[in-house]
C-alpha cells in the first residue's frame, strides 16, 4: 500500500496546545507527555490512501498536490509492503 501523510503542523491551534502541554506541571512522566503529543500530531494528520497505484501514477497525484498550491505544512511518502 502506498500514502501520502500530511502533517499540518503550522496551525495556530497546534502550537498553542503543544505549549500547554509543556506547560502542564502535572505531567512528569515522558511517557505520559509522549503519548498527549502524539494524540495531538494524530488530531491534525491528513493520510491519502492509494491501493492500487504504480510509482509513476502516484508522483502525478503528488506533483498535482503541489502545483494546485494546497499547503498542509511538513509532506511524507510512504511505501509499505505486505
Amino acid at each position: 500500500m502506498h500514502y501520502i501523510e500530511l502533517l499540518k503542523a503550522t496551525n495556530k491551534d497546534f502550537k498553542i496546545k503543544f505549549i500547554n502541554i509543556l506547560k502542564d506541571r502535572s505531567i512528569f512522566d515522558t511517557k505520559e507527555l509522549s503519548y498527549l503529543y502524539d494524540i495531538l500530531l494524530d488530531s491534525k494528520k491528513v493520510v491519502i490512501e492509494f491501493k492500487e497505484s504504480d510509482l509513476e501514477s502516484l508522483n502525478n497525484v503528488v506533483i498535482e498536490l503541489m502545483d494546485i498550491g494546497i499547503c498542509f505544512g511538513d509532506c511524507s511518502f510512504h511505501e509499505e509492503f505486505e
